[in-house]
């Protein structure tokens, strides 16, 4: 069983719901070669199978994701919620690429009795869907950001060993 799995999730073509691959690509970037003792990193569309897999498969899962921005939420602006503890933000979650994804994996491992014992959703408010690559100058800031807060929050103490993802 892995002890934590980092998922980014969302289309890399479909504009700021690219994202979560974004960062996932930055902290591989980083760890080059040497991936810490434990930890796996990897890209999801939101299928709910996988992400059911996935928690199952797991002590703690972290998610990133794009969240639907709005009047409170500007765009590029970065969330962190406890899965376990507080709502899942549906309508926040509906705004990518994956019509069922998320929010819908995390109530059927509820069911299935898989899901891992921490489960986190880092979001970053975006607006953009369409089709293309680019995320928009704010959510492309903001996932930065989001790489460095990682990185040094769940891989810069962990030691490393060789590993593939």
């Amino acid at each position: 069983m892995t002890s934590l799995h980092i998922i980014g999730v969302g289309n890399a073509f479909r504009g700021d719901d690219g994202v979560g691959a974004r960062v996932i690509d930055r902290l591989l970037e980083r760890a080059a070669d040497a991936m810490p003792h434990g930890v796996r990193l990897t890209k999801s569309t939101g299928d709910i199978a996988e992400l059911v897999q996935a928690f199952g498969a797991c002590r703690e899962a972290v998610l990133i994701d794009a969240v639907n921005s709005s009047d409170t939420l500007a765009s590029g602006a970065v969330i962190r919620m406890n899965l376990l503890t507080q709502e899942v933000p549906v309508e926040r979650l509906r705004a990518s690429s994956h019509c069922l994804g998320v929010a819908e994996s995390i109530a059927l491992a509820r069911v299935l009795d898989c899901l891992p014992s921490k489960l986190s959703l880092w979001g970053i408010a975006a607006r953009n869907f369409s089709l293309g690559d680019r995320l928009s100058p704010e959510v492309a800031t903001a996932a930065n950001t989001l790489t460095d807060i990682l990185w040094r929050d769940y891989l810069s103490g962990h030691p490393a060993e060789t590993a593939s993802v």
